[in-house]
């Protein structure tokens, strides 16, 4: 029994890359095994381009859908968009200071 995303042969775009729904369905699969290493054998695939996806889900930069993320990894996306949004308000502040001392200089 193959384990291969359905339908999919490590279909390749024509820029050399996977289709999404292939990444989503390899990180799922690796989920399931419980190794990565163990699905990028079985899908005949580099196993640190899987990684690379696994990384990105973990980073919310491919969605596997709704309900696939663990608590964890959901806790941890969270907290970490807090604190970017905490930095981005912080980098507003400064440039918003900035621009004033640009501005009080360029009228000196």
């Amino acid at each position: 029994m193959t384990h291969k995303p359905q339908g999919n042969k490590i279909e390749k775009r024509k820029n050399g890359g996977y289709d999404e729904e292939y990444k989503v369905q390899a990180v799922k699969l690796a989920k399931n095994l419980g190794s990565a290493k163990a699905a990028a054998e079985e899908l005949q695939i580099p196993v640190n381009t899987l990684y690379g996806w696994i990384q990105k889900v973990k980073t919310a930069e491919l969605d596997i859908g709704c309900g696939e993320r663990s608590l964890e990894e959901s806790q941890n996306i969270a907290e970490e968009n807090q604190q970017l949004r905490k930095r981005i308000k912080a980098l507003e502040k400064e440039n918003k200071r900035l621009s004033e001392i640009n501005e009080f200089l360029r009228n000196e």
